[in-house]
């Protein structure tokens, strides 16, 4: 059965875990449930499907089962105790006796499924804090972990509108191990908006059916995955809480994390059920909030939140310092440099970590890309032997410590990023093709530092791939007397180098000794150099044109017999 086939079988299991869904329309309140154009959707036409999301799967359950329900409608004379109409899906709410002394907030929880969003109409809308998606693990049996891909976009907007701030990772590991890489990814993706964030990072572990990979785990093993994830956030200053449903939360957590950690309860109904500890209650997930829509204006389904705030009051400041965890944490990496580099190696050294057991080497293939774990080692220098066979190709990397003790992990704070590159044997140069950008960094979406008009020639420093896998190529540009350096399209540039021959040499057609020769270039001819490659013996050979008796040749010569000039 096919993960799209699962998505009708999951819709029992959701059904029953969940419980009836709050589908009152009631009247408009600050212009919220007014909002669509049409009926209001689960996932926007406008977004390609993701069978390895576990949060796409989820909202497909949801989109089928509303069609499989009627809607339960209620009013203010169906309740009683501490109630709160929403603004979001024009319900009355009846909260837990805990809210009974608590001021009840209102929010919501977002992922990329719920994309471009009006951060500016959200606040007027009444939202009060937000828990944003940071990642998750694919649904797929290879562990592989992934970032929420409207997660900056989401921080940076829900932060310059002073909503409070929350995250959550939808995990699915299935052992400590992969527990472990979840977490450290989470404080990896957190690292550059930690003060940005007030409330707690939840583990997000939900396997109700078939379709997620961790499905059928056992109590004890999702317990000590959970564990495992708080510990290491723990250790790195943020409050861990978890999340689920009314009658998955006995299912997945045992006492040791239901007595600890704060909850977060998931039940699509008008009265709460639940008797254990909360914080959050997630009470429908189908709000319709002012701000979060396609292009076209039509609503896009959000979960809705209470807050019971004055039973849980968050201090992040002071949660690093006064945690046992971070107490055994090692000191953060310092002095991480490039040591050497060939044609395909990078060699990298770093000052050593008091107390620390060994060092986690992460690496991005561009600036701005998401980091994996490459590999763990115990000293203190590294030669990084898979990156791609190049000439001054860049790749960024930092280093996380860890301890081992108390039959847990903990880990330091991770190194600031070095930026390194494979050895460049050629100097190049580059000419542009057409009037070009000369940007801060490598991609579209980084700041014009100044325009290079085209036939400009310029040597190139290095060059590196965008998160969209374009090649950008790192120039120094002066004009005006100012000197500028930044990164050129690829697309628009023609790079070469001039090499003379010191032997008699013959060109091929192919980078391969045994290849049809082209013609044979006599010692000390001059040749244009574009690129160099290597053979499958080792040989590196140089793609080049020669000019001889009025006609243009273009192949490959060895550049043994070869000097650049």
């Amino acid at each position: 059965m096919n993960r799209k086939k699962r998505v009708l079988a999951g819709i029992l299991s959701l059904l029953l875990a969940f419980g009836p869904t709050a589908m009152a329309f009631g009247n408009t309140i600050d212009g919220s449930r007014d909002l669509a154009l049409e009926a209001p959707v689960y996932i926007s036409e406008e977004m390609n499907a993701n069978y390895d999301d576990p949060e796409y799967m989820k909202r497909m359950i949801l989109s089928e089962q509303e069609e499989a329900s009627a809607p339960a409608q209620f009013s203010l004379r169906s309740v009683s105790g501490p109630t709160t109409q929403s603004p979001y899906t024009g319900s009355v709410y009846t909260h837990p006796s805990q809210a009974d002394s608590s001021s009840v907030a209102l929010g919501i929880d977002v992922s990329e499924w719920q994309y471009g969003i009006d951060w500016a109409k959200v606040k007027q809308a009444g939202v009060e804090y937000v828990f944003i998606r940071c990642g998750y693990t694919s649904l797929g049996s290879t562990f592989r972990m992934g970032e929420d891909k409207y997660f900056k976009q989401n921080m940076e907007g829900a932060h310059a509108q002073g909503i409070k701030i929350g995250i959550y990772y939808f995990a699915n590991s299935k052992t400590v191990e992969e527990a472990s890489q979840e977490a450290q990814k989470t404080v990896e993706l957190l690292a550059p908006y930690k003060s940005w964030i007030t409330l707690p990072v939840v583990f997000d572990f939900e396997a109700f059916n078939t379709s997620y990979r961790a499905y059928g785990l056992p109590t004890a093993q999702i317990s000590q995955n959970a564990k495992t994830y708080f510990d290491i956030i723990g250790a790195a200053g943020y409050a861990g809480m978890y999340y689920g449903s009314t009658s998955i939360i006995p299912k997945y957590f045992n006492a040791d994390i239901l007595n600890n950690y704060d909850c977060w309860v998931a039940q699509y109904n008008t009265k709460v059920t639940y008797t254990g500890k909360m914080a959050f209650w997630q009470y429908s997930s189908k709000g319709v909030v002012s701000g979060i829509a396609d292009t076209k204006g039509n609503a896009i389904y959000v979960d809705c939140d209470f807050w019971y705030e004055n039973e849980t009051a968050y201090d992040m400041g002071s949660l690093a310092g006064s945690s046992a965890a971070a107490s055994l944490a090692p000191e953060r990496v310092e002095g991480l440099y490039m040591s050497g580099c060939t044609n395909d190696s990078i060699s990298l050294e770093w000052e050593e970590s008091e107390d620390a057991d060994g060092y986690q080497v992460y690496r991005s293939n561009s600036y701005g890309g998401t980091y994996s774990v490459i590999d763990t080692v115990d000293e203190c220098t590294y030669s990084d032997t898979t990156v791609a066979n190049s000439e001054g190709l860049q790749y960024y990397y930092k280093i996380v410590p860890y301890l081992n003790a108390n039959s847990a992990t903990y880990y330091g704070e991770e190194s600031k990023i070095l930026s390194a590159n494979t050895l460049q044997t050629y100097l190049y140069k580059l000419k542009t093709k057409a009037n070009l950008n000369l940007r801060k960094q490598a991609g579209t979406e980084y700041a014009v530092l100044v325009s290079v008009p085209a036939g400009v020639v310029l040597k190139y420093l290095k060059y590196t791939v965008s998160t969209s896998g374009g090649k950008w190529y790192k120039v120094t540009y002066k004009a005006n007397d100012t000197s500028y350096k930044g990164y050129l399209s690829g697309n628009y540039v023609t790079l070469y180098s001039y090499s003379q021959t010191k032997k008699n040499a013959n060109m091929r057609k192919n980078a391969d000794a045994s290849s049809k020769v082209k013609v044979k270039v006599p010692l000390g001819s001059k040749l244009t150099v574009f690129h160099t490659t290597t053979d499958a013996s080792g040989r590196t050979w140089a793609y080049v044109k020669y000019k001889a008796e009025n006609k243009n040749y273009k192949g490959y010569v060895q550049t043994k017999f070869m000097e650049q000039i």
